[in-house]
């Protein structure tokens, strides 16, 4: 007997721990839910140890309720402990009502110790050790010890046996104890764990720009959806393709570069741009990222790389260039010669017409000064009009004859604000007709001249105006066509928008205010356009009033005038564009160092973040910026050039910038010099490079003599062939050898010779790299692996003119790599054998929760039927509290037997075998709701179920999972006025999502990742009945169906809740 006592003591301990690790407890957050369920869980525990009591020597007993409830005050709280302390209580009134006081005073000093304790684990942060949980339960136990010798049914002598239970019992509250601190602590684990996988899966879905994650060795492991926009691949189909074969095919060579820097040079992070190729075969320029991920030893896992679309910006520098080419076009095919001049009178521009006449060569021109390349100019009306047209900022057209050449010459001379730009022709010929229309008649000199300009006289009071023929051309009339010519004819041929300046122009004229009556405005030509004329006149006649009668003027066709300034302005534009997107980093100043236009290459090489600098200081932007470079800016200030192929440039965060600038002035419209233009280039990377390459170059030197490299160089025009002495140790090439490269020839495998001569003759046509591995036999019979490299090297033509390449023996990483291919594959043997002894244990584990579910029904139903009987046989012998005590004893017991019910049912999920067939889900949703409401349910419930596809699924599961999601549904919205529940599906990519809406309760969304959790209850029981089971059976079975289920609410507006299926 007292063996099996004994047993059942055990077994309630048993029952108690596993019930709290299957509710999954976290002791370190106890709501007061959790409080009353753990302790009902431990109170019906300790019943049944009472139940079970072990009668020792003396009259002293001993169970396992002290441990229990030691354990529950501990780590549950207050309320666990009440709720617990009283069943035992109870169950010890039906045991001996003798002790029931002393029972009594057991609980509340345990109760009392293990709330100190608690605090002593908490507030002051103390660890759950072994020795202190150990301390704390023999303290208990040493204190239920003496006042079971002086409360009210106490032992009066000591009995030996106890001495045992005061050293067992409180290693089975330290041990279990440690227990229950694990499980709280791994749960706590996973729940981070799985929120830090979650957040950085959001990110990397949702960014911005495309990311994916490669292996060393090119293939996709994962791509987010911008990815996929990008190139216009799904997902399934990118993960099926290597990285470079996506990647336009010029640059495949530049992608393994940039690459390699990661590999070869340790460089963490790369950036670049190139070009891939999208699924429609359309091209997408990109900025990449790439970012090498490394294991803690140091080896490559795989790279993560962000691209950005750029495709349109490279489109735009394309065009600028395009629009910069056809501008040259224009000026080296224009029959006019032009040529541009700075401000310190150098060649900028000389088009080859002006090469021409100056039998000079225009590019050899650029940068020298005009007045030295043509000294006997200086003090000519050229050299005169040219620094007039720059120094007042006037456009000057001038013919004069040019002693030094012995010809005549039309100048036009436009102000820049580089300069001066100059188009000029030889009008020899002309000139000499002129001359000889000049003898032949003096008297037409005038009229000749007055031909260019249209004149006009105006009868003031009577409107009418008397034009020359000049002035009817200007507009693409004969004067014919336009008789009579009054005051309506001028307005009807002027440009409506510019009838208000004329008319103030005229009336300022005659009030006085201006002598001379001068506008520029647009005239209607006959074909439809618009002439830009100058108006000139005066009144020359006034009556007595002081009122105009007669005025005289003069029409001028400007319109060539208004094109060149026009073009002006946007030549201008185009500079600041050009400026802006020109591939070369290019900074624009004004006199004060204040920025007016900046590349973007400039932003990027000098790593700006604030890109709007535009009328900013230099130093503001820079304020590292040397002294003795402020010196040089000064200087060209005042119109020096200053360069520099290479200077370091300290920045502010301690890193050094190689740079090459060069800083030119740029002039105003009037020959002032407005500011500099800053060409420069971090040549940071290319410095590093060459001090890098004459490092290697020294070591190259020195490790092919330590190494045992072998050197070719085959010269393909002479087909003269260079093999390093190294060569001979590797083939075993004899001394006495005389033509080595036909032996090397003669050594190589018969099983590769083809594929050697193969890609050796592709490699010299230049077709592919020449990079193989392949097989030689020694003259000592010893087969060796070699590993041949060779770079093809073209002339300016792109003709093949060399070939060089490395030679080495490769045999010790050949026999490593079969060695490796081999514990691979007894690797893969292990692992899955590993996962069948992991599906067994997790098999195993669901059997057991199942079995230990089942078992409990019984002690339950004990307790039920006791307590029935109590009160059914007994309520005349207990007081009203006694009744009421009972009463919820039975009541907590049905709660915790359909807590067991749900329990099973959650296992049976994880259990049932899935036997998939196509599921009518319109009908089955129907034929629910009906089992679920009553005929008064429906009549006071607004139901819409939309049309739903049917689904692939295994029957009976889909049953559960519709009921318990229309059941709440049901149960959430109940206290509305008028619940409404919707029900329906949508499509989403290739996959359906079915859903079900209401209008209840709804929850925070903040308590979201406790929604799908076993017991997890978002509102009290007063609230709304339930266990808690329900949503998590509910996804229990969408992830058995390969699918996924989600939820979105808002408190007092209702939820919705979405699945979809595998």
């Amino acid at each position: 007997m007292w063996i099996e006592r004994s047993i059942s003591v055990l077994a309630s301990f048993v029952i108690a721990i596993l019930l709290s690790a299957i509710i999954k407890v976290n002791p370190k957050q106890n709501s007061i839910e959790k409080q009353l369920i753990v302790g009902l869980v431990y109170g019906i525990a300790a019943a049944i140890s009472l139940l079970n009591v072990l009668n020792l020597p003396g009259g002293l007993r001993f169970d396992g309720s002290v441990a229990l409830l030691s354990i529950c005050a501990l780590f549950y709280g207050p309320v666990s402990i009440i709720l617990a302390g009283t069943l035992a209580a109870i169950a010890s009134w039906f045991v001996d009502g003798t002790s029931f006081y002393l029972e009594v005073g057991i609980v509340l000093f345990i109760a009392v110790s293990g709330i100190v304790a608690d605090f002593l684990f908490t507030k002051k942060q103390y660890k759950y050790e072994f020795g202190k949980l150990y301390f704390y339960a023999f303290a208990i136990q040493a204190g239920i010890l003496s006042l079971s010798f002086f409360l009210p049914g106490a032992y009066n002598r000591f009995v030996p046996a106890a001495v045992i239970a005061l050293i067992l019992f409180p290693l089975i509250t330290a041990c279990t104890g440690l227990l229950i601190e694990y499980v709280g602590k791994k749960y706590a684990f996973d729940s981070e764990f799985a929120e830090n996988e979650s957040l950085f899966r959001n990110i990397f879905e949702n960014s911005a720009a495309g990311i994916c994650i490669v292996a060393p060795d090119g293939k996709f492991l994962s791509v987010n959806n911008k990815f996929c926009s990008l190139l216009g691949y799904e997902r399934e189909e990118i993960l099926s393709k290597n990285f470079f074969e996506v990647t336009y095919g010029d640059d495949i060579k530049k992608s393994e570069k940039n690459l390699n820097k990661a590999f070869c040079y340790g460089e963490q992070e790369i950036s670049f741009e190139k070009r891939y190729v999208r699924k429609d075969g359309s091209v997408l320029w990109a900025d990449v990222s790439s970012v090498l991920i490394k294991d803690a030893q140091g080896l490559p896992l795989y790279f993560i790389t962000h691209l950005i679309d750029i495709t349109e910006r490279k489109e735009a520098e394309e065009n600028l260039q395009k629009a910069h080419d056809r501008l040259v076009d224009v000026l080296e095919n224009m029959s006019d010669a032009f040529v541009s001049l700075d401000k310190n009178w150098r060649y900028t521009y000389m088009n080859r017409k002006a090469g021409e006449i100056f039998n000079r060569n225009p590019v050899d021109m650029i940068g020298k000064h005009i007045w030295t390349e043509f000294p006997e100019g200086v003090g000519q009306p050229f050299h005169l009009n040219y620094e007039k047209a720059m120094r007042e900022k006037i456009f000057i057209k001038m013919e004069e004859y040019y002693p030094p050449y012995d010809k005549w010459f039309e100048n036009r001379i436009q102000p820049t604000e580089e300069g001066i730009a100059i188009f000029f022709q030889d009008i020899s010929e002309r000139k000499k007709n002129e001359e000889q229309l000049k003898l032949r008649s003096r008297k037409l000199e005038n009229i000749i001249r007055a031909t260019n300009i249209g004149s006009w006289e105006w009868n003031i009071k009577s409107g009418e105006i008397i034009v020359n023929e000049r002035w009817a051309e200007i507009i693409g009339y004969k004067l014919d066509e336009l008789l009579p010519t009054t005051y309506d004819t001028f307005k009807w041929a002027a440009n409506p928008e510019d009838l208000p300046k004329i008319e103030n122009t005229l009336k300022a004229h005659f009030e006085g205010k201006i002598d001379f009556y001068e506008c520029e405005f647009r005239m209607k030509h006959k074909n439809g356009n618009w002439v830009w004329v100058l108006d000139r006149g005066k009144v020359i006649e006034w009556d007595n009033e002081g009122k105009p009668l007669l005025m005289f003027g003069s029409h001028t066709d400007i319109t060539y005038r208004k094109i060149s300034e026009e073009k002006i302005l946007r030549n201008r534009q185009l500079l600041k564009l050009f400026i802006e997107y020109s591939p070369a980093a290019i900074a624009m100043f004004d006199r004060n160092m204040n920025y007016i236009a900046v590349s973007r290459r400039f932003l990027e090489d000098y790593e700006i973040k604030d890109k709007n600098i535009i009328g900013k200081s230099h130093y503001e932007v820079f304020p590292e910026i040397p002294d003795h470079w402020k010196k040089f800016y000064q200087r060209c200030l005042k119109g020096t050039v200053e360069k520099s192929e290479e200077e370091p440039f300290p920045r502010l965060d301690g890193k050094v910038d190689w740079i090459k600038w060069e800083i030119h002035p740029w002039y105003e419209l009037h020959g002032e010099i407005g500011g500099i233009i800053l060409f420069s280039e971090v040549i940071t990377y290319r410095k590093k490079a060459q001090d890098e390459i004459k490092r290697l170059h020294r070591r190259l030197l020195k490790a092919g003599e330590i190494a045992s490299f072998g050197f070719i160089d085959w010269d393909l025009t002479t087909n003269e062939l260079y093999l390093s002495p190294e060569i001979n140790r590797i083939y075993g090439v004899p001394e006495d050898t005389v033509n080595v490269a036909e032996f090397i020839n003669k050594v190589v495998h018969p099983d590769d010779i083809d594929m050697v001569n193969q890609n050796l003759e592709l490699a010299a046509k230049g077709i592919k790299d020449y990079n193989i591995d392949h097989r030689i036999i020694r003259p000592d019979g010893k087969i060796v692996w070699l590993n041949n490299r060779a770079e093809l090297i073209k002339d300016e033509n792109g003709k093949p003119v060399r070939l060089l390449g490395t030679v080495l023996d490769i045999t010790d990483r050949k026999l490593a790599e079969e060695k490796i291919k081999q514990l691979n594959l007894e690797l893969e043997i292990k692992v899955k054998e590993r996962t069948a002894e992991l599906e067994n244990a997790n098999k195993e584990l669901e059997a057991f929760s199942y079995s230990v579910s089942h078992d409990l029904r019984a002690p339950l139903r004990a307790i039920d039927g006791f307590s029935k009987i109590l009160i059914e046989d007994y309520s005349t012998a207990l007081d009203e509290e006694g009744l009421r005590i009972l009463n919820v004893v039975r009541d907590n017991t049905k709660k915790m037997s359909q807590l067991i019910d749900d329990i099973l049912a959650f296992s049976r999920v994880s259990r049932h075998q899935l036997k998939k067939t196509r599921i009518d889900m319109q009908t089955l949703v129907n034929s629910i709701y009906y089992e679920l409401t009553s005929e008064w349910e429906r009549a006071n419930i607004t139901l819409n179920i939309y049309d739903m596809p049917d689904a692939h699924g295994d029957p009976t599961m889909m049953r559960q999972l519709w009921s318990n999601l229309i059941s709440n549904a049901i149960k959430f919205s109940s206290k509305k006025d008028n619940p409404v529940i919707e029900i329906g599906s949508m499509p989403d990519k290739d996959r359906i999502v079915y859903w079900i809406k209401d209008n209840g309760a709804g929850f925070e969304m903040k308590y979201y990742n406790k929604l799908f959790g076993v017991f997890q209850r978002l509102h009290t029981e007063t609230e709304f009945s339930g266990t808690g089971v329900g949503l998590a059976i509910a996804k229990r079975i969408v992830s058995r169906h390969d699918g996924d289920m989600w939820a979105e609410s808002e408190p007092g507006k209702g939820s919705t809740f979405y699945f979809y299926l595998g």
